[in-house]
């Protein structure tokens, strides 16, 4: 049993916390910040839209910050993300308060803390399986998984008793010390580590070229990304008209909207709890392709009444807890250690690209043709990231495949 359950090293337990510390303040501000573009602002699907595309944009910049990580010690890089985040979330409050809040200085801010959240994300994905090793990758991430969907529970009533008390603006001051306990878990939990020694006399160009290579020549990363830019695009075009949806057509406030997102975090929780024992009771990849289906149903469901749109909450928590945990695990696993950093970063660089095209589309879309129309043509093209899925070697997986440290 000893060696099918790898132990996870004790200082994880820290980084657990700080992550799930931090996990619960970006829980509230998913619903804070769009309330504070709304709500202070004035702003529509289409600045929603562009809001949340300003959050995404900085991941064209993730390749060069790949190589360059992959050639650093982690631990610094990410301390430096949570902090810069920490500042630049008070901006906002800060700027609100004292009257001079816009939403090109929102749009901004959002930039920035997108840049953040690729520095630290790049690091992390690097740092995490040299901190554990790739035997416990299933078990830290299905901790983690279940530790950010709990935190989807309680983050979204949270952020609605807060801004219900003292404002939607004034809420975000959370996310920012979320960011300050996350900074000083990695402190201590991260251990110091040299600089790999085999990136450092490459050009950038050709660092570069070996992330590309490597998500692309292989299979299976190939079938990931595509399924996730494809998922991602959706996300983005039905994150920029959810929030209006709740408001003007469900007839919600901000506490029943927290409630929703409470609901898709609950079945989140179940989800990711469950990956472990779920992995030993049915095949890796016809799992994989369950739980994506039943997320896309659950984007269906979004555009009906309030009893439809609960249950839709319900299944995409389950579904994208349960494909993150199986996705991280299975792109880290076939991905050279030396190669990780810059091999993250153009996984999320092509996945992450479709969610501000998504995100602004999706908001022009719910100005020209309204909300409910929309969200329900997001919902159709949802199913067609099962595609890349079934035309790749995922599908027919049994298990996390074993693979040598040059990737073979």
């Amino acid at each position: 049993m000893a060696a099918d359950t790898p132990r996870l090293p004790s200082r994880f337990a820290l980084l657990w916390f700080g992550q799930g510390t931090s996990e619960l303040g970006s829980a509230v501000s998913a619903l804070a910040l769009p309330l504070v573009a709304a709500l202070a602002l004035n702003a529509g699907p289409a600045e929603l839209g562009w809001l949340g595309a300003a959050v995404i944009l900085p991941w064209l910049t993730a390749l060069p910050i790949g190589v360059w990580i992959d050639r650093r010690p982690t631990r610094p890089v990410l301390i430096a993300a949570d902090l810069a985040r920490a500042a630049a979330t008070c901006l906002i409050p800060i700027a609100w308060h004292f009257g001079f809040l816009t939403l090109p200085l929102l749009y901004a801010i959002a930039a920035v803390l997108g840049l953040g959240q690729v520095f630290f994300d790049t690091a992390w994905g690097s740092a995490l399986p040299r901190l554990v090793g790739s035997g416990a990758l299933v078990q830290a991430h299905s901790r983690l998984e279940a530790t950010r969907s709990a935190t989807g529970i309680a983050g979204p009533g949270l952020a609605g008793l807060l801004i219900r008390g003292v404002g939607a603006a004034p809420a975000l001051f959370l996310d920012a010390a979320s960011f300050l306990v996350s900074a000083f878990s990695v402190a201590r939990a991260v251990p110091r580590q040299e600089t790999a020694p085999a990136a450092s006399h490459e050009s950038m160009a050709t660092a570069v070229k070996a992330g590309l290579a490597v998500v692309w020549r292989q299979p299976v990363l190939r079938a990931l990304v595509s399924q996730a830019a494809i998922w991602n695009a959706v996300n983005g075009a039905t994150n920029a008209l959810f929030v209006l949806y709740a408001l003007q057509v469900l007839d919600l406030d901000s506490g029943g909207i927290g409630v929703l997102f409470m609901i898709g975090g609950a079945g989140a929780v179940v989800g990711a709890a469950a990956v472990p024992v779920l992995l030993r009771r049915f095949a890796f990849g016809p799992l994989y392709l369950t739980m994506v289906t039943a997320a896309c149903a659950g984007f269906v469901l979004l555009g009906g009444t309030l009893p439809l749109v609960a249950v839709g909450q319900l299944l995409i928590g389950l579904g994208i807890a349960v494909t993150r945990v199986q996705a991280v695990s299975l792109r880290q696993t076939v991905t050279p250690v030396h190669l990780l950093g810059r091999t993250l970063a153009t996984y999320r660089l092509l996945a992450f690209a479709a969610i501000p095209l998504g995100s602004v589309l999706g908001g022009l879309a719910g100005a020209r043709f309204g909300l409910r129309p929309a969200l329900l043509a997001c919902a159709g093209m949802a199913f067609t990231a099962l595609l890349p899925l079934l035309f790749s070697p995922v599908r027919s997986l049994r298990t996390l495949p074993k693979i040598t440290e040059e990737g073979n």
